[in-house]
């Protein structure tokens, strides 16, 4: 097994497996081996915090990273999923292809590119509701 050699930015924060708090780097940068098959979220940017999910699309996100971290939970994880891709797709067709890539990644175990493809999703959920508003405000797009 080859170890997985993290170089973590000062107060850089990750999370190992299922671990309910994240671990915090110090005041310096610093490394660390870990010599086990787990799953990891490396950089903070990659973690979506419960009051974080604030969108339907963060909230997809957010069940992705809960399978990528937590094996013993996925048959539920799974079932909110796909309801979810449910409704995404019912009020914003245009997510369709994502959603295809990030469906591909869940159904071969590939939770970390499933959430590299959900955070796509996120961004052309950003741009859709940036739409909306200009719309709203009577600004042409």
């Amino acid at each position: 097994m080859m170890a997985l050699k993290l170089t973590l930015k000062p107060h850089e924060r990750f999370l190992i497996g299922g671990a309910v708090t994240a671990i915090t780097n110090g005041s310096s940068s610093g490394e660390l081996i870990i010599e086990n098959r787990v799953p990891i979220l490396i950089r903070e940017k990659d973690i979506m915090r419960t009051q974080d999910a604030t969108s339907p699309c963060r909230k997809l996100y957010f069940i992705v990273q809960l399978m990528y971290l937590d094996e013993q939970n996925l048959v539920e994880y799974h079932r909110t999923y796909w309801n979810m891709v449910k409704d995404i797709l019912e009020a914003a067709p245009s997510t369709l292809q994502i959603l295809d890539q990030i469906s591909e990644h869940i159904l071969n175990s590939r939770y970390y590119y499933a959430l590299k493809a959900a955070r796509e999703l996120i961004k052309h959920e950003e741009k859709i509701m940036q739409g909306i508003k200009q719309s709203e405000a009577g600004v042409p797009c």
